[in-house]
C-alpha cells in the first residue's frame, strides 16, 4: 500500500512541476510578445520624430541664425538666406528637402543641391515677420530678427 501512495505522490509532484514550468513558459512568451510590441512602438515614434522634428528644427535654426530679416527671403517656395557673399537656398523637390550654397554671382542652379531629408509634405510661408513651416503635418512658426 505504501508503494502505491509513493507512486501517486511522485506523479502529483511531477504533474505540479510540469504545470509550473508550463505557466513559466507561457508567461515568458507573453512578456516577449509585449516587449516586442513596445519596441516597435518606440521605433515608430522615433521615426516620426526623425521625419518631422529634425527637418523643422533644421529650418528653424537656419532662419534664427540669419544676421537679419533682410538676409532672408522666400522666393517661389525657395528659402534663401544671404550671408557673407554666399546664398544658402533650401527647397523641396521630389518629396525631399534640398540645400545648396551658392557664391554670389555663381552660375549654379538651385536644382543641383544636396538632399537633406525625405518628406511626405512640405510648405513654407511668410506673413508679418513670421515664417510658418509645415513638414509632414507638423507646423512650426519662426519669427525673424
Amino acid at each position: 500500500m505504501r508503494g502505491a501512495n509513493m507512486k501517486k505522490n511522485t506523479w502529483i509532484n511531477i504533474g505540479f512541476s510540469l504545470i509550473l514550468f508550463l505557466m513559466f513558459v507561457i508567461c515568458s512568451f507573453f512578456m516577449l510578445v509585449f516587449g516586442a510590441r513596445q519596441y516597435q512602438k518606440g521605433i515608430q515614434v522615433e521615426q516620426v520624430r526623425e521625419d518631422t522634428q529634425i527637418p523643422l528644427a533644421y529650418l528653424s535654426t537656419k532662419i534664427h541664425h540669419a544676421s537679419s530679416s533682410d538676409a532672408i527671403c522666400l522666393d517661389d517656395g525657395v528659402l534663401k538666406i544671404q550671408e557673407d557673399g554666399y546664398q544658402t537656398c533650401i527647397y523641396e523637390k521630389n518629396h525631399a528637402l534640398y540645400e545648396i550654397v551658392l557664391k554670389d554671382g555663381s552660375d549654379m542652379s538651385v536644382g543641383e543641391g544636396m538632399k537633406l531629408y525625405d518628406l511626405d509634405s512640405y510648405a513654407i510661408s511668410y506673413v508679418d515677420k513670421i515664417y510658418t513651416i509645415e513638414i509632414n503635418g507638423a507646423v512650426e512658426s519662426v519669427g525673424v530678427k
